[in-house]
């Protein structure tokens, strides 16, 4: 996996997204960061695909990520998971952007304070 530095201002390209993907999942993750729902970004590919993985919280061990988004290079399919679930699929990243906005925002510890 590749961390991607998007908070200070640095660009990461990762072969797999266009050009026009990164840009937009940059100001995705500026804007999802900011509303504390996207903590920690690694881009990352396999065999079949190239995705950009998304937690809350920086990673402390090997868990998978709360989100990520998935483009299939065979079929050029971008897919939204949440874990293991699929959320969206579409033909483009424009097509799973909705789905990507209205990601949970990562859980407050504090609410078991308030009793």
């Amino acid at each position: 996996m590749q961390d991607l530095n998007w908070a200070g201002g640095g660009q990461t390209a990762v072969e797999g997204f266009t050009a026009m993907d990164w840009a937009q999942l940059r100001d995705a993750y500026r804007s999802a960061a900011g509303r504390r729902r996207w903590g920690h970004v690694e881009a990352a590919s396999n065999d079949f695909s190239h995705y950009l993985a998304i937690w809350h919280e920086p990673p402390a061990g090997r868990e998978p990520p709360n989100l990520a988004v998935v483009r299939f290079d065979q079929t050029g399919t971008y897919a939204l998971l949440a874990g293991e679930a699929f959320v969206a699929t579409g033909a483009s990243l424009q097509e799973i952007l909705p789905a990507l906005s209205a990601s949970p925002a990562a859980p407050d510890d504090d609410w078991a304070d308030d009793d």
